[in-house]
């Protein structure tokens, strides 16, 4: 659907899942989209201890890249939008921050 109307997405990868799938990681690469990191194993970074934070980012990189050397992995995407300090020092792996927020369909563009 995204290639017949000639859109590129960005997709948000968990690194475990490009270990298991690393095809369809370079499959998205190869069609042209983007792939946001969104942690190795989705925790909630906010539980976890600074360190944890980092490796859940570093590994999640380092696998995407490993299964698709040629990825552009800008971005960062955490996972239940926890943006810790740590999570937010992402820019050491080049990564920009990549949020999300729900909004309830009321029939009408937020202001």
């Amino acid at each position: 659907m995204l290639a017949e109307r000639r859109v590129a997405a960005t997709f948000c990868v968990i690194g475990e899942h490009a270990a298991k799938h690393p095809e369809l990681i370079r499959r998205i690469a190869a069609e042209g989209h983007g792939l946001a990191n969104h942690t190795m194993t989705h925790r909630d970074l906010s539980r976890c201890e600074p360190g944890e934070v980092r490796r859940e980012i570093s590994d999640a990189n380092t696998i995407i890249r490993t299964v698709c050397p040629q990825a552009c992995v800008h971005y960062l995407q955490t996972p239940y939008s926890a943006w810790t300090s740590e999570a937010r020092a992402a820019a050491l792996f080049g990564l920009e921050p990549l949020n999300w927020s729900v909004i309830r369909a009321t029939g009408r563009v937020p202001a």
